[in-house]
């Protein structure tokens, strides 16, 4: 990884403007006019519409660009290169949305879970990177960072970043890149002054069921309607928060008035764990998948992919372009 690389990665990682599909000012405004009931505008300007394209891809905490490495080392056979991690694979099971919800919100119930809101999140993510040409390079590894993030009512914050565990893009298997730093290596950290760090989702600490439901609706405003932009609030809450079981229970209760989303089935994530994914279309053909914990019910993961020659990145159909990990309850 040069420095070039690294200062992307990074740049993209600041959470001042990667988790904020529509500029703060007008997120706020909008939120807290939805919250009052009134109906938002009819229109939208430029900018909010600008602003949603970017809810396509939104972005993941980090992001990756490495040139193509034909071997491992020069005595084993080469390993494919590929544009991003391979998809997960699922097993289908015979469960509607609602079923799924319903038994995520009985495990939500009897699992621990973080007694109120926290002002912090954790997560391991990696996105897509284009080069300064607008072109994308396949990659023989995946490198994840590991973002803590922690802010305060004052609206001071603290963000540290360091390198997570790389893996085969082919395969997911444990790799070690050619002069790769160690995972939990610390690359970066950065921090707001009191006043200055500009939150994604204005009074989402105090989400509740109408707040989220308002919310995912918000998204698919501003998504042009598709339903998989209601998908893409979860980063952004999750980018900034931890949130209790009850909070979760909401978000999942508010995809059932989301139209147009598949059960995919049962996989295990790219962190070991079993989950059920749920995938909606999103803009620029591409899908937003959510990944919802067997055993807590809580949304653990969240990935987005290319579905169609139409989407803005010049990648193959099928590639998945970032994806978001975070903690489970022990």
């Amino acid at each position: 990884m040069n420095d070039d690389e690294l200062e992307r990665r990074l740049r993209d990682a600041d959470p001042s403007r990667a988790f904020a599909p529509i500029p703060p000012e007008r997120q706020k405004a909008t939120l807290e006019r939805i919250m009052a009931e009134t109906p938002p505008p009819a229109r939208r300007s430029r900018a909010a519409r600008v602003r949603a394209s970017w809810i396509a891809v939104p972005a993941a905490l980090a992001a990756l660009a490495v040139a193509v490495v034909a071997f491992l080392n020069p005595f084993t056979a080469p390993v494919a290169a590929a544009y991003g991690p391979a998809p997960l694979t699922y097993t289908a099971i015979d469960k509607s949305l609602a079923e799924v919800v319903a038994e995520a919100e009985a495990r939500l119930a009897d699992s621990p879970g973080p007694a109120t809101t926290e002002r912090r999140s954790e997560t391991v993510s990696w996105s897509l990177t284009l080069t300064s040409d607008g072109e994308a390079e396949p990659t023989v590894y995946i490198e994840p960072l590991e973002r803590e993030f922690v802010w305060s009512e004052d609206l001071s914050a603290t963000q540290i970043v360091r390198t997570g565990a790389p893996f085969l893009s082919s395969s997911g298997l444990p790799a070690t890149p050619p002069n790769a730093k160690p995972p939990g290596t610390l690359i970066d950290e950065q921090t707001w002054e009191p006043g200055t760090y500009s939150q994604a989702t204005p009074g989402a600490e105090d989400l509740d069921a109408q707040f989220a439901d308002d919310l995912l609706q918000l998204y698919i405003e501003y998504g042009s309607g598709f339903s998989g932009q209601a998908l893409t609030a979860v980063p952004d809450l999750f980018s900034e928060l931890t949130m209790t079981n009850a909070q979760h229970a909401d978000i999942l209760q508010a995809l059932l008035s989301v139209p147009d989303i598949d059960v995919l089935g049962v996989t295990t994530d790219r962190e070991g764990r079993e989950v059920i994914g749920v995938r909606a279309e999103a803009m620029g053909d591409q899908s937003a998948t959510l990944l919802i914990s067997t055993r807590t019910g809580r949304v653990v993961g969240y990935e987005m992919s290319v579905t169609g020659p139409g989407s803005p990145l010049p990648v193959p159909v099928g590639t998945v372009a970032s994806y978001s990990l975070w903690p489970d309850t022990e």
